[in-house]
């Protein structure tokens, strides 16, 4: 790989500390968090610099001359570039590894293969391979230098059988990622190259014809389907005008199985969304099945793709009301409370709980206001009901040392789960780097992940929004890496883009996509602002339950309508006892005087639930004091009318 790349300075010359960290993270951003000591000393930074930035732990060792930037915790991404950096110039991802980075072989060796053009002392966790890469033979993929895949697969074929060097080309086949020629040509640059003997045999059967005749990935669908004993679907069957890879026409189910390439480009991708929404709107359920599913989840009969390929043929979860379990915790319901900035502390939660939600999340808590010691955060925001469990506390934060604290603090506290925010989209809170902004910045989203995972030892999920602007994917990637890199065990996911805000309709066919793909529950949010959209949004999405935000305001006999433990609309008489309640508890958490003005915000939401008219409203919604509004409720409860003060 080119040093030319970081020839990269100030043109102003400026020269302060925080000036040199951001072009450091910028060069860090560019390499999944990653920057070899070359680079920096080719930046201008001097040796004393680059020492002094290792002692304050901005940059962290993970080879010899090459650091980790900011953190010492990397994705699958980072290692192997951090491993590429140590190979040196001209070095790049080989072998297995390269074979893993193209998915088209799972990677289980314990180091990562580099191929470098000199000779390097043996790293820990790097297996080099010594050999010159002709330019025709290294690209770059993901921002990683790598071995093309004909190469991969001339290099794989040294170290595979016949048949799983013929399962990976199927597999590169399938994905679009070769040609036979190529891999021809390489025959022929290198006759007598270990593995030769057994690509001339694999290319000398498939010419023949004494191959595998479907693509693997259906294949492995079909031995799926075997193992989960349900009945074989009909391959390859035109449905409402569109080609779909396997259907069960008694089940109204269409399966596309998904190759690297399926959304290669924006158009594809809203083909696919736009053939989704005519088989919805036709009464077909379609759900996609990703090679990466297929290959690397346990396969023994009983196991997690065999379960899941059940409950999809039987149609999903189609009650709110079945149990479930997120990261090893129970859950009584599909039904849960959203996280409520400056509004979910214990009492709002608690009632939650009363009228039936379960599973209760807290409002949005900084990891900085915790790790620093702020009085007040820990005793308001990390106060927990015994009533309320389990309860998801949500952190934010940028840095992963602070979440770490941040999180172990949570977990004392008493939490069930912890919940990281990387979807916020307020300008306040993105322009700290955190919420929303960690869309852009997927290696410290990663990070963060980890630190909230090894810190508190709780499960934990991660809330999202799909991109930053419409036909943005960011947050689907994202995902998908959190899971795979930094092990969270849910996403809770809000189908509109950032420049959305809350306004727009939520798009619950990619959040279909989202929770198809995933290995861990999905949980949908967004315009669920009536029992009706509620159902619809967890028919349409099939995600694993559904996060009620500021539809539930007011109004927490939602929750139990939804579930069949209330029927109708409360009296006037019933949502005055309970803003009663909700007074009372204010009071107790916050002191009269502040209880004063931060209930201000929920008078409204109760004189909706009462069906007052504006004048009759007046009074409670004005109220300046608790004393006030309990006077204003009384007069309502009696049926009269009160001034405002």
């Amino acid at each position: 790989m080119s040093d030319a790349i970081w020839n990269h300075r100030h043109s102003d010359g400026r020269s302060r500390e925080d000036d040199l960290d951001e072009v450091i993270a910028r060069c860090g951003r560019q390499q999944h968090g990653t920057v070899a000591r070359r680079q920096l000393l080719a930046l201008g930074f001097g040796a004393d610099a680059i020492d002094y930035r290792l002692k304050r732990r901005r940059l962290h060792v993970v080879h010899a001359g090459v650091y980790a930037v900011g953190h010492e915790a990397l994705s699958r991404q980072g290692r192997w570039m951090a491993a590429v950096l140590a190979g040196g110039h001209g070095a790049g991802l080989s072998f297995r590894s390269a074979g893993a980075l193209w998915e088209v072989r799972p990677t289980s060796a314990s180091k990562i293969e580099v191929t470098t053009p000199r000779g390097q002392h043996p790293r820990p966790g790097i297996q080099f391979h010594r050999a010159s890469l002709p330019g025709d033979e290294v690209t770059v993929d993901e921002g990683i230098p790598v071995t093309t895949v004909a190469r991969t697969l001339f290099d794989l074929a040294a170290v595979l059988t016949p048949r799983q060097l013929e399962r990976a080309i199927n597999e590169a086949e399938v994905r679009r990622l070769w040609d036979q020629l190529s891999l021809l040509d390489l025959l022929r640059r290198y006759p007598r190259r270990p593995g030769s003997r057994t690509v001339r045999a694999v290319l000398g059967a498939r010419e023949a014809g004494a191959t595998i005749t479907r693509s693997e990935l259906e294949v492995r669908f079909l031995e799926l389907v075997d193992r989960a004993r349900l009945p074989q679907p009909r391959t390859n069957k035109v449905v409402e005008g569109f080609e779909v890879d396997a259907v069960w026409p008694e089940a109204r189910i269409a399966v596309e199985l998904d190759a690297r390439s399926t959304h290669a480009t924006i158009a594809a991708f809203e083909r696919d969304r736009e053939r989704d929404r005519i088989l919805l709107a036709a009464g077909w359920r379609t759900v996609r099945v990703t090679w990466r599913q297929l290959e690397f989840a346990p396969g023994p009969p009983g196991g997690r793709p065999s379960e899941t390929a059940r409950r999809g043929y039987a149609g999903g979860v189609s009650r709110l009301t079945d149990p479930w379990t997120l990261g090893g915790a129970r859950i009584a319901n599909r039904v849960v409370l959203a996280p409520l900035a400056g509004i979910g502390n214990w009492f709002v939660r608690l009632q939650a709980k009363r009228f039936g939600a379960g599973l209760v999340v807290s409002e949005m808590v900084s990891s900085f206001g915790l790790a620093y010691g702020n009085e007040r955060t820990i005793r308001e925001f990390l106060r927990i009901h015994p009533d309320e469990h389990p309860v998801s506390i949500q952190l934010f934060g940028h840095d992963p040392a602070v979440m770490r604290e941040a999180a172990a603090m949570t977990a004392a506290a008493g939490a069930d789960l912890i919940d990281l925010n990387m979807g916020c989209p307020v300008r306040k809170v993105c322009r700290t780097g955190a919420g929303a902004a960690l869309l852009a910045d997927p290696e410290r989203a990663v990070a963060l992940a980890r630190a909230a995972r090894d810190g508190s030892g709780l499960p934990v999920t991660v809330k999202l929004r799909p991109g930053r602007e419409p036909a943005d994917r960011s947050g689907l990637v994202l995902a998908r890496r959190l899971v795979e890199d930094a092990g969270v065990d849910g996403i809770a996911f809000h189908p509109r883009h950032v420049s959305q805000q809350h306004g727009g309709a939520p798009d619950y066919v990619l959040a279909r996509e989202l929770a198809e793909t995933l290995p861990v529950p999905v949980i949908v949010s967004g315009g669920l602002s009536s029992e009706e959209r509620v159902r619809r949004a967890f028919a349409e999405s099939g995600a694993a339950a559904v996060m009620l935000a500021r539809g539930s305001l007011g109004n927490p006999w939602r929750f139990g309508r939804l579930l069949g433990m209330y029927r109708g609309q409360p009296s006037r008489a019933e949502v005055a006892d309970e803003l009663a309640w909700v007074i009372a508890c204010a009071e107790d958490h916050l002191g009269v005087a502040r209880a004063d003005r931060y209930l201000r915000k929920f008078y409204p939401w109760y004189a909706d639930s009462m069906g007052l008219t504006r004048r009759q409203r007046e009074a409670l919604v004005s109220a300046p004091t608790t004393v006030h509004a309990r006077a204003a409720l009384a007069s309502v409860a009696r049926g009269e009318r009160v001034l405002a003060a």
